[in-house]
């Protein structure tokens, strides 16, 4: 999935390297392919940049992706490690999220009309010969 979230900063790309090392690791998802790694952090990210949920939201969205488990289950993600997810995530100065609300308003923007372009037929060639 490489149309997804590329940093574009070293800053940027040093915390997302750091996500993908952490979810990767054993106690998550372990050794899965990189686009499966690559995804998972990206909904980490995208839960993380929320400004919808409050933090215990956020903890508690992330804990139960990566290892299916509320916060303060046993295995779950911890406080310290999500505090960590938090300080990197702040680091991703790059990440925009987008969503379906501001790509059509971008598209309006350039002009683009999802309604359609308006056809305008002429007369068939029957209609002409009844004339």
């Amino acid at each position: 999935n490489l149309t997804g979230y590329q940093p574009k900063n070293p800053t940027s790309r040093a915390a997302y390297e750091s996500f993908l090392n952490e979810v990767g690791a054993k106690d998550l998802l372990g050794a899965q392919p990189a686009d499966v790694l690559r995804d998972a952090v990206e909904e980490v990210i995208s839960v993380l940049k929320d400004e919808e949920l409050r933090d215990p939201e956020r903890h508690y969205e992330i804990s139960k992706q990566l290892t299916g488990k509320p916060p303060g289950a046993g295995g779950a993600i911890s406080n310290e490690r999500y505090a960590q997810f938090v300080s990197w995530s702040k680091k991703l100065t790059d990440y925009y999220r987008v969503d379906e609300n501001a790509s059509s308003a971008a598209k309006e923007d350039e002009g683009i009309n999802e309604e359609g372009v308006a056809v305008v037929f002429d007369e068939s060639e029957e209609e002409q010969r009844r004339r």
